[in-house]
């Protein structure tokens, strides 16, 4: 145009370069023949990121990423995410969200939506593993505080439980030679 806007099917580029199309994606990046493609697609205000296939004439069936523009939700193997970040693990082999890596994991969402912490393998709805050692295992204190108000310390490799302990010496052991005036345990 004369004000020096070029356009890629379009004769009214809107910007210094403008790739339009209705049924196609806008741009791909290629690094060669014999190599799938990244395409990019804005479909109705949407933008999407996927692949094509190694003939780059077909792209894939799920977004790898996309974007929705009324929204801002993004999606991760999602076209329609439906949180402001929705993963959807759906025909994945691997986790469908983890932080660290396959031999030092410290947070991992497997397929079947069990959640561990340290454990690439979590065997429950949730599983917090720590190795060997028994050093504040679980906590929970009051909103703003640094000081617990319940600390299981240790659950040692014969399944006993200490509370306040980290060498239990019973199935359920509570450790009470920390507490001044307070009952260990009480009922009602």
């Amino acid at each position: 145009t004369a004000g020096g806007l070029v356009g890629v099917g379009t004769n009214t580029p809107q910007y210094l370069l403008s790739s339009a199309s209705s049924t196609a994606p806008q741009l791909a990046l290629s690094a060669g023949a014999g190599l799938a493609q990244w395409a990019f697609r804005n479909a109705g205000g949407n933008f999407y990121l996927s692949t094509t296939t190694v003939a780059g004439t077909a792209t894939s069936s799920l977004a790898a990423l996309s974007v929705v523009g009324a929204s801002g939700n993004v999606g991760i193997a999602s076209t329609t995410p439906w949180g402001l970040l929705s993963i959807n693990p759906n025909g994945i082999t691997g986790p469908a969200f983890a932080i660290g890596s396959t031999t030092a994991t410290s947070f991992i969402v497997d397929n079947a939506g069990r959640v561990g912490v340290g454990t690439t393998s979590p065997w429950t709805r949730f599983a917090l593993e720590m190795g060997n050692t028994f050093t504040n295992t679980f906590s929970v204190s009051n909103q703003g505080s640094t000081t617990p108000a319940f600390t299981i310390l240790g659950v040692n490799g014969n399944g006993r439980i200490g509370v306040g302990t980290s060498t239990p010496w019973a199935q359920f052991s509570i450790d009470a030679s920390n507490l001044s005036t307070s009952p260990a345990f009480a009922i009602g």
